[in-house]
């Protein structure tokens, strides 16, 4: 038997190699798309609103319940101070404080004094004392208008809108054994009027320092403060 020439051999096994390597590639691929086709497709992305109990999660624009009223926090308004301030006819000062429902006034010339304290109707003010006289005054166009009553004389006053350090002032203290009681109308032309009772004895009130209310009886120093309307007028 004759042997093959190596020319032979050679083309005959390189037929062979791409045979099998044909053969493998046929496999890999019927391999590779048995793969690909068994990978799941995923999902369309959730959009879902998480649980309301997150703390970031964002309000339901579909029926989702609305906050309880006792989860909403109120934060109660402070009531408004107004301050007037002026003369009254026939000589004297007058200041009248409202909060609220609630006013005080003060009369002074230095010599003589008046407190009262009364109700805010509307633009409508009714103030009274314990002695009986008594203020009527109507409230609008930043000013208050109308009379005042003290033993027995009647005064007419057209007050008007103040702000600090004009207005009223009101000191108590114990000094000396005695119970001390200031009263002051600061006016916006910076004059001041005042009265002081010790132990309902009244003489002229010495000067206070409006920019803090500063003022010393006796040698003790005492700060004189705008009263508060609510709380005179409930005591």
């Amino acid at each position: 038997m004759k042997l093959k020439s190596p020319i032979v051999v050679l083309v005959a096994g390189a037929a062979l190699a791409v045979g099998l390597i044909a053969a493998n590639m046929s496999v890999f691929d019927a391999d590779s798309a048995n793969v690909v086709a068994s990978v799941p497709v995923p999902s369309a992305p959730i959009t879902s609103t998480p649980p309301s109990s997150s703390p970031s999660a964002s309000p339901s624009t579909s029926g989702s319940a609305s906050p309880s009223a006792s989860s909403v926090q109120v934060t109660p308004s402070v009531a408004a101070v107004a301050t007037y301030a002026g003369k009254v006819t026939g000589g004297g000062s007058l200041s009248i404080v409202v909060k609220a429902t609630s006013v005080i006034a003060y009369l002074c010339d230095g010599t003589n004094e008046s407190w009262l304290g009364g109700t805010v109707d509307g633009s409508t003010l009714t103030a009274r004392n314990k002695a009986g006289d008594t203020l009527t005054g109507t409230r609008g166009g930043g000013k208050v208008v109308g009379s005042i009553t003290v033993d027995g004389t009647t005064w007419t006053y057209s007050t008007p809108l103040v702000k600090k350090p004009s207005g009223l002032y009101r000191a108590t203290a114990e000094i000396r054994g005695a119970s001390v009681v200031g009263g002051w109308i600061v006016l916006p032309d910076g004059t001041q009027v005042g009265v002081l009772r010790r132990d309902e004895v009244a003489e002229p009130a010495p000067a206070i320092d409006p920019a803090n209310g500063a003022v010393t009886i006796d040698g003790t120093l005492v700060t004189a403060t705008e009263p508060d309307p609510v709380q005179l007028t409930a005591g």
